[in-house]
């Protein structure tokens, strides 16, 4: 499957545009439903790669990323326990 982006809701800080990355999608299973937003944000704008060694350091995050490879096909990533059914 195909996928082509048109929105982003992430702003980059220093330019003023939208922020562009392979990540389409992060779920995080958290204590509360600002730290899941909050961290889903931050794992969205660092990216699948610096995500996964953030994510070594921080077990209790489960975490569920869809994402583009260099493809372009729609890959699912889980980590650190997050249900894949």
């Amino acid at each position: 499957m195909k996928y082509t982006r048109n929105k982003y809701n992430i702003i980059n800080a220093k330019t003023g545009y939208p922020h562009k990355s392979n990540l389409l999608s992060v779920s995080i299973l958290a204590t509360t439903c600002m730290e899941a937003d909050a961290y889903a944000t931050v794992l969205m704008s660092m990216g699948l790669e610096r995500s996964k060694q953030f994510l070594k350091n921080h077990p209790e995050l489960k975490t569920y990323f869809i994402y583009e490879d260099d493809n372009k096909e729609l890959q699912t990533l889980s980590l650190n326990g997050f249900p894949e059914e």
